[in-house]
């Protein structure tokens, strides 16, 4: 019989660890990114993915926008809040990496219910994980702000369980909203605080100063339904093999662990429903899946997401996904590996295969396949390797602060703490063309651009560094200058990637100083991809300039 080695301290939702910053040429080199909606879903895949705002289909009338602006419920007063923080500025140095923590202590006497939560930042955040803690739990208080996470002995596992999970930051998102069904909301208990690890990453060439907004969507206790909680997925025996595409699967009877903690009866669920999800893998994962397992809906396909594209990827489920009957969830990763060695689990240059969700279990659950545990591979027709293993699963109380409002603060007017700030600022920058005046920042040689701007913003850990090579195209190698004279550019126009002696005629030029670069299908996403704004001018005009003067192997 397989062993319980799925630890509870595991529970952290590694779900945003160590993915990578990544500038793409081509939307072709993430194809059909936006994840799939099930059929009884009215929630369209692009609202998911354009994040920043919420659609009231999905509960979200308060984001970022909001604050200020409550419905009004007769004698209760308002019945909605949007309290926001801004934390203080970091610096980082230009290809700058750092994973601090950073904390605000809410200061609430009482409970908060919380249906949405809205980052904005101003860019080098390239992925955070929060989280709601006592606000004694590193046993003494202090300041809000910036702090080295091992200073104070913060550990995401026992945040988990002895609080709860607020919150995920999909890649390089500069805005982002998770929001709940209506009703649905996570609980901030009294005197709690929230904390964060983060990772910071420059990518430019220039220092960088940053800021990072967090928005509440605060209910009324009255209005609360559910108190929703979090469950992972995950798959941690990756053996990825090189040269080939493979896939990573399994069925999680969760029910048959979960007994009376998920009310699950005669091994099926009597009422599980599931509000949101995240899904989470590197620049080498192509594909993530997620259907009912057992049931009169056996098979349903819940999320799909196919690509890479750094982007935020969280799906709301309204209606909720209903698993009532089932047995559990499905799931699989799906990777590309163009190197000529396996890639396994871990940050960095390794791989994850992992999913946050929340759900209305009374119980924190953990299903996945565990080191050892893959026992069977086999290759498809189409040649995917295909790696599956039995899933077991973990399933935990969760805290005893997840509980319903109390009938004092259903009667009570909405409780907001004075802990919010008001310096609200949007990351959204205006893009401005790049002026034929701009001059460059250096001489305009390849290797010039090579370390200003591909090393920093394109190839790091990148989707166009050795491992990856997004649309094929990789500007990590020795053979640099013949990659880029003899590429061919999968977005639908006639320009060829670079053309000696016409910077005007050049697709690199045109999706690096244009903001809305025009293909045959009309305009794309300019490069590098997931910033708000072009490259600064004197950069763009080094690779203008190099290309005008012969594109030469210099």
């Amino acid at each position: 019989m397989m062993t319980h080695r799925l630890l509870i301290g595991l529970l952290a939702l590694s779900v945003v660890f160590a993915t990578s910053a990544c500038s793409e040429e081509d939307e072709e080199s993430t194809p059909d990114a936006g994840p799939s909606v099930d059929a009884d879903s009215d929630t369209d895949a692009d609202e998911q993915s354009d994040a920043d705002e919420p659609d009231d289909d999905v509960g979200g009338d308060i984001g970022a926008d909001d604050v200020g602006d409550a419905d009004t419920g007769g004698e209760l007063g308002d019945l909605t809040h949007s309290l926001g923080y801004t934390f203080e500025t970091y610096e980082l140095e230009s290809g700058g990496e750092t994973t601090p923590c950073v904390q605000w202590d809410l200061d609430n006497d009482e409970p908060l219910y919380v249906n949405s939560v809205t980052m904005n930042n101003e860019g080098g955040f390239h992925h955070s994980n929060w989280y709601i803690v006592p606000n004694d739990h590193f046993g003494e208080q202090y300041d809000d702000g910036y702090f080295e996470c091992a200073d104070r002995g913060w550990n995401e596992q026992t945040a988990a369980i002895t609080g709860t999970v607020l919150f995920a930051q999909s890649t390089q998102a500069y805005t982002e909203t998770q929001q709940f069904p209506e009703g649905v909301v996570t609980k901030i208990p009294p005197n709690h605080m929230v904390v964060a690890d983060l990772h910071f990453l420059n990518t430019s060439s220039q220092d960088l100063e940053t800021r990072m907004r967090l928005e509440l969507g605060l209910k009324h206790p009255s209005l609360v339904d559910t108190v929703a909680t979090p469950f992972q997925l995950i798959y941690t025996d990756l053996d990825i093999p090189p040269q080939a595409e493979s896939r990573f699967e399994t069925d999680c009877d969760v029910a048959d662990h979960a007994g009376a903690l998920m009310d699950s009866t005669d091994g099926t669920f009597d009422d599980l429903e599931i509000y949101y999800v995240l899904p989470h893998y590197h620049d080498l994962g192509n594909h993530f899946d997620l259907h009912v397992y057992g049931g009169p809906n056996d098979g349903e396909e819940l999320f799909e997401l196919t690509g890479f594209n750094a982007e935020a990827n969280g799906q709301t489920f309204n209606p909720p996904a209903d698993l009532s009957g089932a047995k559990g969830l499905s799931f699989s990763c799906g990777f590309d590996n163009p190197r000529d060695e396996s890639v396994g689990w871990g940050i960095g240059d390794q791989e994850m295969c992992t999913m946050l969700g929340f759900s209305n279990a009374e119980a924190i659950f953990r299903s996945g396949v565990d080191d050892g545990e893959t026992d069977n591979i086999e290759t498809d027709d189409d040649g995917i390797i295909r790696k599956s293993g039995p899933c077991d699963s973990l399933v935990v109380p969760r805290s005893e602060g997840q509980s319903m409002p109390t009938e004092d603060e259903l009667e009570a007017q909405l409780y907001i703490p004075d802990s919010g700030t008001e310096d609200e600022f949007s990351p959204d920058q205006e893009c401005q063309d790049t002026t034929d005046l701009a001059q460059p920042l250096r001489e305009a040689t390849l290797s010039n651009i090579q370390e200003d701007i591909l090393e920093v913003g394109c190839t790091f850990s990148a989707c166009h560094g050795s491992s990856g090579a997004g649309a094929g195209l990789s500007l990590s190698g020795d053979d640099l200058h013949d990659e880029l004279m003899n590429h061919d550019v999968l977005t639908p126009t006639d320009l060829p990637l670079v053309e000696p002696g016409d910077a005007d005629g050049s697709w690199l030029y045109k999706v690096i100083s244009e903001c809305e670069p025009e293909s045959d299908l009309g305009p794309v996403a300019f490069m590098p991809r997931n910033s708000p704004t072009l490259m600064e001018p004197e950069l763009v005009a080094m690779v203008r300039d190099w290309i005008d003067d012969g594109a030469e192997d210099n």
